[in-house]
């Protein structure tokens, strides 16, 4: 099977999908799911998030960007916690489409690893706990405010071992143009099916 190539955009929305699908149930603040990315994206060979300094310890914008992207598609879900903040929980994959564990693991099999590792270890940690274990990072003391820490790798174009088809098919299943079309004709059915109905009701 010849490479194709995905963008860099479709490389961090699958492996930010796939990193938030690892909590068992959701993934509490802004805060934890962004020291477990850096913690995931620190041991792993494509570094997708260049991450820097804060006063929470390791941030991404790029990270806070692509989240974002997604929160738009409505593959991730926020809901507002009583104490602040959201509680963030990936989207199912429709049935009888690719997981994003199943994408991941095609365009790049050493990535689920450090992530899986990443969650478990620190993922489920509290809050202030983790901030402290990351402000022990090597370097991050000396460092200053808004120095980069871990510098992002991947390039903008990304090959990968998949027939032109199923690149096609992954670059669309995290389209926010895409995923507009679809919703679109989705609502179109259900006014059509309503309007039928209607019809039949009148009769």
């Amino acid at each position: 099977m010849s490479a194709c190539h995905i963008s860099a955009d479709v490389y961090r929305r699958l492996w930010l999908l796939y990193l938030m699908e690892q909590f068992s149930e959701a993934c509490y603040g802004r805060v934890r799911l962004q020291k477990v990315a850096y913690f995931a994206a620190k041991s792993s060979r494509l570094k997708p998030f260049t991450f820097k300094k804060a006063p929470y310890g390791q941030f991404s914008e790029e990270l806070g960007d692509t989240l974002e992207q997604l929160t738009s598609m409505r593959l991730v879900t926020a809901e507002p916690l009583g104490k602040g903040g959201n509680r963030y929980r990936a989207t199912v994959s429709p049935e009888g489409a690719h997981t994003h564990a199943e994408w991941l693991e095609a365009v790049d099999p050493s990535a689920k690893a450090p992530i899986d590792r990443a969650v478990a270890d620190y993922g489920y940690r509290d809050q202030q706990a983790l901030i402290d274990t990351a402000h022990e990072e090597p370097g991050f003391a000396e460092a200053s405010l808004f120095d980069v820490l871990l510098q992002a790798n991947i390039p903008g174009s990304i090959p990968v071992q998949l027939s032109d088809e199923q690149c096609e098919e992954l670059a669309l299943s995290v389209s926010p143009a895409f995923l507009d079309v679809l919703r679109s004709l989705a609502e179109t059915d259900w006014r059509t099916s309503l309007s039928k109905v209607r019809l039949i009701e009148a009769r």
